[in-house]
């Protein structure tokens, strides 16, 4: 990438918008305007003669030594930024012109197809059955209202112990706002709160066994217990969490830069080849799921300072890979636990590792 510089003071620049804003105050400039210098400038821009500015190697052009109290903030140009198909903004260089086809154009096939919200596939006999209408649920389920809903969420940042809340209760000026809320003691309240309908539906934890044959002839089968969650349920809260709406790819797109394709861009990986050659192979307006899991070993050392465990998680590659890696969100879910095993052959530890993974893939 080149680096500008201002031919007055030689100051670096990143663009051309940034050059525009250096010289309106440019220490050198503003002096020769002061000495009547500035309508020469002005003959030799308008002439074409000079050009403001001279294009450097950036290697060439020591910009360290810029001070602070000089220095422009520079930022980037106001181009726009390329887009996936989830809107999310590309860490791509803003000076290319990035070309964007999606699957439909080219193949003339849909893919990614969204269902009305009022309908919903059934997978027995192949026909789509209505939905319980969304009117039917309330917003702000526990609660009944707004402020209903309100007044439980000031009570708990406020950090209210129970005898606050029975005091608020056993205040009788106050009941006019009693009457405004659907639970009456501190009990009822954590009770709704308990009730608030959060995370994957439904969420149980299964435990299973597995046998493993040992390589000695004549050992009795080791047994392991294996936990875990279903992996459907874990894969339906992914694509649904509704924070996620942005974040989430349904159709494979092909990016280049420039009007060339040679330039192909690998961003995410609804960008990749495999998306795009597997899309061909489901039923047209489907959407591919890519599962990803990772595993590691990990010490209890905050419960159990001498247990080991050995997780397994999982994401999809439907989700942009900055919402994936994002502590604060549950883009990467704890799927199940492989057993940690006592075996010395390679060949059993591979057994074992296979039959459990086998179990915490089905599904159900």
């Amino acid at each position: 990438m080149s680096i500008r510089s201002c031919v007055e003071c030689g100051k670096g620049v990143k663009s051309l918008s940034g050059l525009s804003r250096h010289l309106d105050k440019c220490p050198v400039l503003a002096g020769k305007k002061k000495r009547g210098v500035d309508r020469d400038v002005g003959d030799r821009r308008s002439s074409g003669e000079t050009s403001p500015y001279r294009s450097q190697p950036a290697e060439n052009d020591e910009t360290e030594d810029i001070e602070d109290g000089d220095w422009i903030d520079i930022v980037e140009d106001d181009a726009p930024r390329p887009l996936s198909t989830c809107q999310n903004q590309s860490r791509l260089s803003t000076t290319a012109s990035i070309r964007i086809e999606s699957y439909e154009e080219v193949t003339g096939k849909k893919a990614g197809q969204a269902f009305d919200d009022t309908d919903n596939i059934n997978h027995e006999n192949g026909r789509q059955t209505p939905k319980r209408p969304r009117g039917d649920l309330s917003t702000y389920l526990p609660f009944q209202s707004a402020t209903d809903f309100a007044a439980a969420q000031w009570f708990l940042r406020a950090k209210c112990t129970k005898g606050d809340i029975e005091r608020f209760y056993g205040d009788k000026r106050l009941e006019p706002m009693h009457k405004l809320l659907s639970f009456s003691s501190h009990d009822e309240l954590l009770r709704k709160i308990h009730d608030i309908p959060y995370g994957i539906p439904d969420d149980v934890w299964k435990i299973s066994e597995i046998q493993v044959e040992q390589d000695i002839i004549g050992l009795p089968s080791s047994t392991y217990d294996i936990r875990y969650r279903d992996i459907k349920s874990v894969l339906e809260f992914l694509m649904g969490h509704e924070p996620f709406e942005h974040h989430l790819s349904y159709a494979p797109v092909r990016q280049f830069s420039g009007t060339s394709s040679d330039n192909r861009i690998y961003d995410e990986m609804h960008m990749g080849d495999w998306w795009w050659t597997t899309q061909g192979e489901i039923p047209e307006g489907g959407t591919i799921i890519p599962v990803l899991l990772a595993s590691d070993k990990t010490m209890l050392s905050l419960h159990h300072g001498d247990q080991a465990a050995w997780p397994v998680y999982i994401t999809i590659g439907n989700l942009d890979r900055r919402t994936r890696r994002k502590q604060t969100v549950p883009g990467l879910i704890l799927l199940g636990f492989l057993p940690i095993t006592s075996e010395t052959a390679e060949n059993s530890r591979a057994r074992v590792y296979h039959a459990a993974m086998e179990l915490i893939l089905k599904r159900e």
